[in-house]
């Protein structure tokens, strides 16, 4: 699969139980300079896994703001932010 410059594979989804973006690939992932993948929990499972200079993968600010979302109690901040990448 590859993710061509200036293409998002976006997933607004905002669950917290499982990954918004779910990328299971049997060859390789190429994310080519200017391409984007993001979602708040993302999940890749590839070959190979190749991002150019200025291509991304990113799950950043996807999660919940400071004292807020599951698991705050007692005054404590849990960040639900999750990247998994898995190379075989």
């Amino acid at each position: 699969m590859t993710v061509m410059n200036g293409a998002k594979l976006t997933a607004a989804d905002s669950a917290t139980d499982s990954p918004t973006v779910i990328l299971l690939l049997n060859e390789s992932l190429r994310v080519m300079a200017g391409g984007l993948i993001q979602g708040k929990w993302i999940n890749i499972s590839a070959g190979n896994i190749e991002v150019e200079g200025s291509g991304n993968i990113n799950a950043e600010k996807r999660g919940y703001a400071a004292k807020s979302g599951p698991g705050i109690s007692s005054g404590r901040f849990t960040a639900v932010v999750y990247v998994n990448v898995y190379v075989y």
